[in-house]
């Protein structure tokens, strides 16, 4: 029997240039005492500060590389697969890809090189090269729940903020509870590092490319499949930091990416018809007084038109927001 049926979770990181931070990450993936096998799938998109080197070293450090039996190496033109089991921390092993060149910069799509690790598990959980677990019982806890909650499709946890950037960013408290559709979508309060899901349900995920933000694409899927639950444990910590992809977005193109936001909000209340009407016209509405108020002082007409489009689809959220802006 292949080693790769006995795994019950896989851990995805995706990472780039994370090579001041991914030592945290890794600890905190061995870290985990688990009663059963996970494989972390690590994926570096050619890194270019170093953090392939990283990586390598403490692959070979923690890493039973001796151990031909279950090692695996492996070169292509696309990538450098690495797979071992943890030296100590028997039931954790890890998949490390090292592309060879950059592939979000072109959109391939890195999946079906993580295939054989990934598709073969009961679970998916995430956590990006700059987030961090922090509680060595978190894999478990979140597995023993959905093992006895087979009308679960994915759960999740509160987290730690870490913020090295100037901007306030907070992260809503979580409770142990059930939590809506309308909730999830209405105020982003998902660290991507809390998330574990079933993997069959994963695999009905629909993709789109007017979709910007892949983390409200796989909440909302898992709640078309099933429910959603909550854990107040803090198991993880979400960084918030200057080259982190969400902040460079919002930082660099902050109009363009609000005129991105109206069709990614249009998708998916397609995918998803049963968010509802009040929550979805609440989303519309902020973008287009986002992209009105940001283009006052550049095209007067232009701003104007966007601030009407957001108060027809909310009169109410445009009315909130005039009273904030007076404050």
């Amino acid at each position: 029997m292949s080693i790769n049926s006995c795994f019950l979770v896989s851990v995805r990181c995706f990472t780039f240039n994370h090579s001041s931070y991914i030592k945290s990450t890794f600890d905190g993936f061995t870290s985990q005492q688990t009663n059963f096998p996970f494989v972390c799938i690590i994926v570096d998109d050619a890194s270019t500060d170093g953090e392939p080197d990283v990586i390598k070293q403490y692959y070979n450090e923690n890493f039973n590389i001796a151990d031909k039996t279950i090692v695996k190496y492996q070169e292509t033109a696309d990538y450098t697969l690495m797979f071992a089991q943890h030296k100590t921390n028997k039931n954790c092993y890890f998949a490390v890809y090292l592309l060879k060149y950059n592939h979000y910069s072109i959109k391939k799509n890195k999946f079906p090189y993580i295939s054989e690790y990934n598709d073969v598990v009961k679970y998916n959980a995430l956590c990006e090269g700059d987030d961090y677990w922090i509680d060595s019982s978190k894999l478990q806890k979140q597995v023993d729940f959905m093992e006895s909650h087979d009308d679960y499709s994915m759960c999740f946890h509160n987290s730690k903020v870490l913020n090295e950037t100037d901007q306030k960013r907070t992260l809503v408290p979580i409770r142990d509870r059930e939590y809506s559709a309308d909730e999830l979508f209405e105020e982003w309060i998902v660290p991507t590092a809390s998330i574990l899901q079933r993997h069959d349900v994963q695999i009905k995920i629909l993709e789109d490319k007017n979709i910007i933000n892949g983390d409200i694409n796989i909440v909302l899927n898992a709640c078309a499949h099933g429910k959603v639950r909550g854990f107040s444990d803090v198991m993880a910590v979400y960084r918030i930091q200057c080259n982190g992809l969400t902040i460079k977005r919002a930082t660099d193109d902050f109009l363009g990416l609000q005129k991105r936001y109206i069709n990614h909000y249009k998708t998916l209340k397609r995918i998803y018809p049963f968010l509802s009407n009040r929550v979805y016209k609440k989303k519309m509405a902020d973008t287009y007084i986002n992209i009105g108020t940001s283009s006052l002082k550049i095209n007067m007409l232009e701003a104007i038109c966007f601030l009407i489009k957001g108060f027809a689809y909310s009169p109410i959220r445009f009315f909130e927001r005039v009273v904030n802006l007076i404050k």
